[in-house]
C-alpha cells in the first residue's frame, strides 16, 4: 500500500494542469486588488513557465482569471525554484464575470502550465493552495 500512495503522487505531479476548489471571491475595496494567491509554488529552474489561472462554476464555462510567468534560470540549471507565494492579478474581465453573477459557489480553479502557446503536460510542478487576496 506505501508503494501505491508514492506512485499516484508521482502522477499527480506529473500531470500538467492542478484544480482547487475554493469559494467565490469577495469584493476587494478597490476592483484591481482582486489576485489568486498560489502557495507554495515549485517550478523547475532550468524551464520558462506560464500559468494561466481559470475560474469553473460547477455549471457554466470557465472564465481566465490571469497569468503568471515564471523565467527558467538557464537550459542547464538543475532543481527546483520555490515559491512561497507568487500572486496573479484578476483581469477585469474576469472581475466582470463575477459581477455578473456568473460565478457560483464553489468554484474550480485550474492552473495549467504552458510554454508560450504549448500546453506543458511533463511538467513536474505542484501548487500546495490557492486563496483570494485582496491587495
Amino acid at each position: 500500500m506505501f508503494g501505491a500512495v508514492h506512485i499516484f503522487a508521482a502522477l499527480l505531479l506529473l500531470s500538467g494542469e492542478r484544480t482547487f476548489q475554493v469559494q467565490v471571491p469577495r469584493a476587494c475595496e478597490s476592483r484591481s486588488s482582486l489576485r489568486l494567491l498560489l502557495k507554495d509554488l515549485e517550478l523547475p529552474r532550468n524551464r520558462a513557465v506560464t500559468i494561466r489561472a481559470y475560474a469553473k462554476p460547477a455549471q457554466g464555462d470557465e472564465s481566465f482569471i490571469g497569468l503568471l510567468a515564471v523565467m527558467g534560470d538557464s537550459a542547464t540549471a538543475t532543481g527546483n525554484r520555490k515559491m512561497p507565494e507568487a500572486r496573479i492579478t484578476a483581469t477585469p474581465a474576469f472581475r466582470r464575470w463575477l459581477e455578473d453573477g456568473s460565478a457560483s459557489a464553489p468554484l474550480s480553479i485550474i492552473l495549467r502550465p504552458f510554454a508560450g502557446k504549448t500546453a506543458l503536460k511533463d511538467l513536474e510542478w505542484s501548487v500546495g493552495a490557492v486563496e483570494w487576496v485582496c491587495r
